[in-house]
């Protein structure tokens, strides 16, 4: 990897060699003294498209720019022969923070992965969403898809939550879970009745989609431990599952702390009643 801040120095030497500020250079090469800025500060580093014209404009090699390196080599490949030039995974992820994302994928897309996990992760952030679902499609599952989710599109995650819930792979739905918006997974929930333990996606779900799987629990199997849901659940959803369904031997005191002081009232001025009939 390069040394931001052993080429920002670079930047800045030659830049006062030429007597240029950070606005004449960012001029003369077409981008904005910001980056100019923090190029020099070492907080980034110029794009391989924009070397050749920094090269010229300073009258030195883009090896004295950048300084002498396996990276250095390879960034000199691509800009002198880019049609030709075949890149290892390897070589790709140690240039490819100062490339632009299509070149990226450009090189991406002729490499034959093989399943290095940890280079891939290093490429991720810099290649495109439709690369990266391209190779786990391509490579059928040889590539595990749950590592390179925060890098994947919506519509792609979306559609594999689908495909798992009407493959009844309720476990690779929850994995997905974080990914999901609630919609789809209320969707889910609600389509699929397979879907029998929820447990796992409370925390995605919405209260009232929660309240409708706790109702159909109930009336198949009559009985539901309420107090696994109640801190998903409204405090007026909890109050109606205990007043319908009074004979689960609910221990209402447990639930206290998820019911609101009217909901308690309510309950209790229940209990009252039904004790003095």
């Amino acid at each position: 990897m390069f040394d931001t801040r052993v080429v920002g120095q670079k930047i800045v030497s030659l830049r006062k060699k030429r007597n240029l500020t950070q606005m004449d250079l960012a001029d003369n090469i077409g981008v904005s003294f910001q980056a100019v800025s923090n190029w020099e500060r070492g907080n980034s580093m110029p794009d391989i498209s924009k070397l050749p014209e920094l090269a010229s404009l300073f009258q030195v090699s883009i090896d004295e720019l950048l300084g002498h390196s396996k990276e250095t080599d390879i960034v000199a490949n691509i800009v002198d022969k880019p049609e030709k030039l075949v890149l290892t995974a390897q070589e790709l992820e140690s240039v490819a923070p100062i490339m632009k994302p299509d070149k990226v994928d450009e090189y991406f897309d002729k490499l034959d992965f093989s399943g290095d996990m940890s280079t891939l992760m290093g490429l991720a952030p810099f290649v495109s969403a439709k690369q990266l679902e391209n190779l786990i499609d391509r490579t059928e599952g040889e590539v595990e898809m749950m590592n390179l989710l925060p890098f994947l599109s919506k519509e792609y995650i979306d559609k594999k939550a689908r495909f798992y819930a009407e493959q009844g792979l309720f476990s690779e739905v929850t994995s997905l879970a974080p990914f999901l918006s609630r919609g789809l997974l209320d969707e889910l929930v609600d389509k699929y009745n397979g879907m029998d333990d929820l447990s796992g996606l409370y925390p995605f779900l919405t209260s009232e989609s929660i309240y409708r799987f706790v109702k159909k629990t109930i009336e198949e199997n009559g009985t539901f431990h309420l107090s696994s849901v109640a801190p998903f659940l409204k405090s007026d959803q909890l109050e109606a599952l205990i007043i319908d369904y009074p004979n689960m031997g609910i221990d209402i005191q447990s639930l206290y702390p998820f019911l609101s002081s009217q909901s308690i009232q309510s309950l209790l001025d229940r209990w009252m009643k039904k004790q003095k009939e």
